[in-house]
């Protein structure tokens, strides 16, 4: 079973999403999943993490896990926040160069039948700020999206749901 208890690192992945919003002049609630804008009625908002992937990175010597996290919003109909990254530990190839894995996303609309392909690199040291984090608004429409998370390396692949607006 996947462990998806609130770490620290997950907490600064969800203040990472919330802050992308908030800077759209958006004000986020801290209680509920709500936010108001600052002349408008409240709107639904959702964030949530996927289960931790677990992966080798590139080194003669990483492996750690993968975060993804997506915000779903009635700001963004139609839409899919996609964030991710990287907490690895080893040694690099070239430090002071942190491990790093290539992040690669299949979605699939279950509703309307849209699919997309998404990757990026993340990387970064556990405990330590990531140093690359990739981010992304899939234009998956509204309905049932089902991602599928994965890297370029042997790694424990992980499946999330979210309903987009």
């Amino acid at each position: 079973m996947n462990d998806t208890r609130p770490t620290p690192r997950r907490r600064l992945t969800s203040a990472l999403a919330a802050a992308t919003l908030v800077a759209g002049g958006t004000l986020a609630g801290a209680a509920g999943g709500v936010i108001t804008a600052p002349t408008a009625s409240a709107q639904a908002f959702q964030y949530a993490d996927a289960p931790m992937l677990w992966t080798v990175a590139h080194g003669p010597a990483c492996a750690g896990w993968v975060t993804a996290s997506t915000v779903v919003a009635e700001k963004m109909p139609g839409e899919t926040r996609l964030v991710v990254t990287g907490n690895f530990f080893g040694l690099s190839w070239n430090p002071p160069q942190q491990c790093w894995s290539t992040v690669k996303v299949h979605w699939h609309n279950v509703d309307n039948d849209r699919r997309g392909y998404w990757e990026a690199r993340a990387a970064g040291a556990v405990g330590v700020a990531p140093t690359e984090v990739g981010s992304v608004h899939l234009d998956t429409g509204p309905g049932r999206v089902v991602l599928s998370v994965g890297t370029d390396l042997p790694h424990l692949p992980v499946t999330h749901e979210v309903t987009a607006y």
